[in-house]
């Protein structure tokens, strides 16, 4: 018998519409777990606009308007990244990532296909947003601002596609010479930073961010972190969208 011709059984013995009424109540982080389940439900989360119009900023609240809701700060974005390479995705579902325990991270493998979707809303007409990058060294008030660096997102972009342009973008940053001088000098571990960090779009350094960035005239909406190997110490890399 073929797999075309095999029984349909449980809930796939639903009409295609109560699928789409099932669908449709999702959040977002139960909508990545909705994608990988079966290729119908897949299906009906790319395909179906009103579901897609969900997964993209529309409100000052949500985060940058026009821009992918994974790549938004609120949804704390993380990437594990292993000798420059990413190694898997995450996602913690809350407002404030950093009180949320390793357990509740939702994990975003490579092949989940909403990763694949355009990090600019097809549904806007934002055409570019500039992530310009400032290296803040240093967890505390005090730490001190190297940069800046920029990444652009475009229409051509997924947000797979930009995300892998941003930690190309960070691995730069990071091998710095100048950078690496300072890090020995503040007791981190240069071997750690070439190996194995996590790379975090979150809120949860905004405040610090803002401080150092006023300093310089700018200002700071988002930040993404960079966790240096086990220890307690962050490196941050504030984020100002343009």
């Amino acid at each position: 018998m073929s797999t075309s011709t095999l029984p349909k059984w449980g809930i796939m013995t639903l009409p295609v519409e109560l699928h789409d009424e099932i669908v449709s109540y999702l959040p977002l982080s139960d909508q990545i777990s909705a994608s990988m389940v079966c290729k119908l439900w897949c299906d009906i989360l790319i395909h179906n606009h009103i579901l897609k119009r969900t997964r993209y900023a529309t409100l000052a609240s949500d985060g940058v308007i026009g821009l992918h809701r994974f790549l938004n700060v609120s949804h704390g974005l993380i990437c594990s990244i292993r000798n420059g390479v990413i190694n898997g995705y995450f996602l913690r579902p809350v407002r404030d990532p950093e009180k949320v325990c390793r357990q509740r991270l939702l994990v975003l493998v490579k092949h989940c296909p909403l990763l694949g979707e355009p990090a600019l809303s097809p549904f806007d007409s934002v055409e570019s947003i500039t992530f310009t990058f400032y290296v803040l060294v240093g967890a505390d008030r005090h730490g001190r601002g190297m940069g800046p660096a920029e990444v652009i997102a475009t229409r051509n972009d997924t947000v797979r596609g930009f995300i892998d342009r941003l930690v190309s973008k960070t691995n730069e940053l990071v091998q710095c010479e100048y950078v690496k001088q300072w890090l020995k000098d503040m007791g981190f571990p240069a071997f750690e930073l070439s190996s194995r960090y996590k790379l975090i779009l979150s809120d949860n350094a905004r405040m610090k961010a803002e401080r150092s960035a006023i300093q310089r005239g700018g200002k700071v909406r988002a930040s993404i972190h960079i966790h240096v190997g086990y220890r307690r110490n962050i490196l941050e890399f504030a984020a100002n969208l343009g």
